[in-house]
């Protein structure tokens, strides 16, 4: 996405020198995942189930955060007071540091293996490509037809109120698509 949308709205030219790929298919569990997610979510609110709605609403954002995970170098366990010296003695080398519980047990600090650790920060890169990709095509199209937008953050952006028309106008025209809803990658209006 990044590079297609590159050549689209800023008339990249490029030649691939050297490069690693994928060549057995694609996996599209993910959008199939948070579809599904979403739409959960649409009718927790429309039951008006506040608590499930905000639950869904935290995996939907959180959904992307979880595939980048840095890997973790610790981790925190507890040790029963019965158990500690046979503990210790067999993982001595990994422990950080350590200290008692109000019930005199072990909270320890180890060190955690680097090749024990996984991620799906190829996922979290097409999730990043194609969120700009949405507002890509909304900032050139606003941008082409002279429609000022005043402020963008990640999944929003601020135009004067009576650009709005003219905007979803000349993206239906543009992509086919309406731009204005509450389903995904669609935009609302947030301010009364």
């Amino acid at each position: 996405c990044t590079l297609e949308d590159a050549i689209t709205f800023q008339g990249y030219e490029f030649r691939v020198n050297k490069g690693v790929y994928w060549n057995q298919g694609f996996n599209t569990n993910v959008g199939a995942t948070i579809e599904g997610l979403f739409q959960a979510r649409l009718k927790a609110k429309k039951a008006g189930n506040d608590g499930q709605q905000k639950t869904l609403k935290l995996a939907l954002n959180s959904g992307y955060g979880k595939c980048a995970l840095k890997p973790n170098t610790e981790e925190i366990v507890y040790v029963k007071e019965s158990e500690w010296e046979v503990w210790i003695s067999r993982h001595y080398e990994q422990t950080l540091g350590y200290d008692r519980t109000y019930k005199g047990d072990y909270r320890v600090r180890n060190r955690v293996p680097i090749d024990s650790h996984f991620n799906r920060v190829q996922c979290a890169g097409m999730i990043t490509s194609y969120s700009k990709r949405i507002m890509n095509r909304v900032m050139a199209t606003a941008e082409d037809h002279v429609i000022d937008i005043v402020y963008t953050d990640t999944d929003s952006m601020h135009l004067l109120d009576e650009d709005v028309p003219k905007l979803e106008a000349a993206y239906l025209e543009k992509y086919g698509k309406v731009i204005t809803g509450k389903q995904l990658g669609q935009f609302h209006v947030d301010f009364d």
